[in-house]
């Protein structure tokens, strides 16, 4: 993405809720990759798109 002239990237995650959970020390290392190609890293809990209620919501929060 940095390659691109891009100064963001989405970071789709899990929770766990629907897909395998993404773990704190892989989330740290994507976060550090997208700091060292001076990336913006927006992060996104994917188990919660295109849900409609307030508890996976919550959940995606929490997480």
């Amino acid at each position: 993405m940095a390659n691109t002239g891009s100064n963001s990237v989405r970071i789709v995650l899990s929770n766990g809720q629907q897909w395998n959970k993404d773990d704190l020390n892989s989330i740290k290392s994507i976060i550090n990759k997208c700091r060292e190609k001076k990336l913006i890293a927006i992060l996104e809990v994917h188990d919660a798109t295109v849900k409609y209620d307030l508890e996976s919501l919550q959940k995606a929060a929490d997480y």
